[in-house]
């Protein structure tokens, strides 16, 4: 060990269709990959992001998971049974990878469950978020079991990690004191914006209203369909607007996740069914597009502390409409206009000043891209680097 570089799994996981939970790993892993200055293995679970790294010049090694490794990994995700099958001696699919790539710590990019199956290989756990504390009246943190799902995955996986990576300041502060979690083990570091608005290959010109048939000024909502997103806030405030002689059109677009069906109901049943404009998962090639044209980013959801579209929108001198919620704030400081959740009178508010505000609009585009420059001011490679740094010093002790 002694002279050798870390080797060093880096687990690539989830769907390009779950939106900035995939965009955010890959922007991550992108970043590690070509600067790093110890052994990454990226490792995935599926052919379909294999060919996805490729495309990015990323090399990884496909994990095929057995039947008998799905149904362990099955049970200690969802809490059953657990105390018996961490008695079980049979080494996960991956961990069998980790030996057979001679891994020395093992890095989970998403909050992965995966962490759960190791019992012979060190980790760095991530996570997003822990709104299912902060809201629990959402049905996606709190129907089937979901609530007790993830506790039972922080809980454990907080514990064990030999380093935690949280996405702020705030998620740090609520991991330390959800969990009684270790202070010098958890690091924050906040998010990027995806490649899809960084890579200066994707253009920029593709004209959206004449592709979705839009007339007017429009705005833009890129978020899957939970309820925790607040779409029916928006109709609410575009309602308004309608009222006061206003049209203002929204296009959505994301994965529907349960909710996009009562959302397009209450669009017609309020009258709006015209402005509104759902068009599913975006494709790559269209996302600097859809927020250049667009009048703001509008992004009232009540998750956070940290979110990828106001970044996005940062990077590409968008004004952005974002949620007044203390814990969100942090993220975009001064660089957004902020709406009140419990009043859509205040968002039909913000989208007025812009509508008949030009300054303000170059205003905010400064703003957000000083914003970009003191979030990133420490990355992902600093705050890695300090901790294999500290983690190789001890990992020179065994064989």
């Amino acid at each position: 060990m002694i002279g050798k570089k870390l080797r060093v799994a880096c687990v690539f996981e989830g769907e390009l269709t779950v939106g900035g939970g995939f965009q955010q790993p890959l922007s991550v892993l992108k970043e590690i990959y070509h600067n790093c200055n110890f052994d990454c293995i990226p490792i995935v679970f599926s052919k379909q992001n294999q060919q996805i790294l490729h495309t990015l010049n990323i090399e990884s090694i496909l994990c095929h998971r057995g039947l008998l490794s799905r149904i362990k990994e099955l049970f200690i995700k969802h809490s059953i049974i657990k105390y018996f099958l961490h008695r079980i001696r049979i080494l996960s699919a991956l961990e069998k990878v980790l030996f057979a790539q001679n891994i020395d710590i093992c890095y989970f990019l998403t909050p992965s469950s995966q962490c759960l199956s190791l019992s012979q290989h060190h980790f760095i756990f991530t996570i997003w978020d822990l709104s299912h504390r902060d809201f629990v009246e959402f049905p996606e943190v709190y129907h089937n079991n979901e609530f007790n799902n993830r506790e039972f995955l922080y809980r454990n996986a907080i514990h064990k990690a030999v380093a935690v990576i949280t996405d702020s300041e705030y998620g740090r502060h609520n991991a330390i004191a959800y969990y009684n979690a270790s202070p010098h083990r958890i690091y924050a570091c906040h998010f990027a914006p995806s490649i899809n608005t960084t890579d200066e290959n994707i253009p920029s010109n593709i004209n959206i209203k004449e592709k979705y048939n839009i007339s007017g000024d429009y705005i833009y909502y890129p978020a899957q369909f939970w309820s925790h997103k607040n779409h029916i806030y928006i109709l609410e405030a575009l309602q308004i607007l309608k009222n006061e002689g206003i049209c203002i059109n929204a296009i959505f677009s994301g994965s529907n996740r349960g909710n996009l069906e009562y959302i397009l109901e209450m669009a017609k049943a309020m009258g709006l069914e015209d402005l509104i404009h759902y068009i599913g998962f975006a494709p790559n090639n269209e996302i600097k597009s859809l927020y250049t044209q667009s009048l703001a980013l509008v992004m009232p959801t009540y998750f956070g502390p940290t979110n990828i579209p106001p970044l996005e929108a940062f990077s590409l001198g968008v004004p952005a409409i974002y949620s007044n919620l203390p814990d969100l704030k942090e993220q975009v400081g001064d660089a957004a206009l902020l709406c009140d959740l419990r009043d859509p009178a205040s968002l039909a508010q913000q989208i007025k000043l812009l509508l008949h505000n030009t300054n303000l609009r170059e205003e905010l585009a400064q703003k957000g891209v000083e914003q970009l420059a003191k979030l990133n001011a420490t990355s992902i490679m600093d705050i890695l680097s300090a901790i294999l740094e500290d983690f190789h010093i001890k990992r020179k002790c065994w064989r």
